[in-house]
């Protein structure tokens, strides 16, 4: 990956987001098409998939020392998730 530190790290964080949000939409397709018996097991897994992904973007803008960069994180997250991310240094 080129480019300064900044666009170096939104790269990075694309290529790691597009693989966790792969698995959740994955996820979450088996729940929507899942027989009643399974649907429950299938949410649980999506569920904690969603807290992972939610964790892992956390931890990057907590981690980011660019705010610009740390700020585009949270357009990873989606309109109904920005609400439950407490954001310390804003």
């Amino acid at each position: 990956m080129t480019g300064n530190k900044g666009s170096v790290s939104i790269q990075q964080l694309g290529v790691n987001t597009k693989a966790r949000f792969t698995e959740l939409d994955s996820a979450f397709a088996k729940v929507k098409n899942a027989d009643a018996g399974s649907k429950d097991s299938l949410q649980i897994v999506f569920t904690n998939l969603k807290k992972e992904y939610i964790q892992f973007i956390k931890n990057f803008v907590e981690n980011e020392k660019n705010n610009d960069v740390a700020c585009f994180a949270l357009n990873y997250l989606g309109p109904m998730m920005q609400k439950k991310f407490r954001i310390s240094w804003i």
